[in-house]
């Protein structure tokens, strides 16, 4: 019985450890410069990317930390269920940030971090000349044309 107990304790604190790791990784990318630069010029058309849905939303002031806060608790919340788990939460903790990084990017946003707004700050003109291309592109969920009018 005191195999299992220690089997337990060492899945735990490896869940425990890669739940740290993967905390990091997820939420520093509010921090990069891509991230800040994508940020910057979609404000300038009154849009934001929200990175935990995956899509472009009408700019708020408060949307920005209040996504930050919600990642952290998700993340926070998974790490604490993996370690509970032990091994099984480990591999799905694995299984997660594989996902992640591999299976959940979707078009929209390997578009905007690969274009020029994620490299530097550009005018409001040549935003709105991008909003109008995505549209044009096929991502016209939001109404672009009547903000270029604005």
């Amino acid at each position: 019985m005191p195999e299992l107990a220690l089997s337990f304790c060492v899945g735990s604190g490896i869940s425990l450890i890669v739940s740290f790791i993967f905390y990091y990784s997820q939420t520093r990318r509010y921090n990069l410069a891509d991230y800040k630069y994508v940020q910057e010029n979609l404000k300038l058309i009154n849009f934001r990317w929200n990175d935990l849905e995956g899509r472009l939303e009408k700019w708020d002031e408060l949307a920005e930390q209040n996504e930050i806060q919600k990642a952290k608790n998700t993340y926070l919340l998974f790490g604490i269920v993996a370690v509970v788990l032990s091994w099984l939460g480990l591999f799905f903790l694995i299984l997660m940030w594989v996902s992640l990084k591999k299976l959940v990017k979707n078009r929209l946003e390997s578009y905007l971090f690969s274009s020029e707004i994620s490299q530097k700050s550009i005018t409001p003109e040549k935003m709105r000349d991008f909003g109008l291309k995505l549209e044009s592109l096929g991502f016209d969920s939001l109404n672009f044309q009547a903000q270029a009018s604005e």
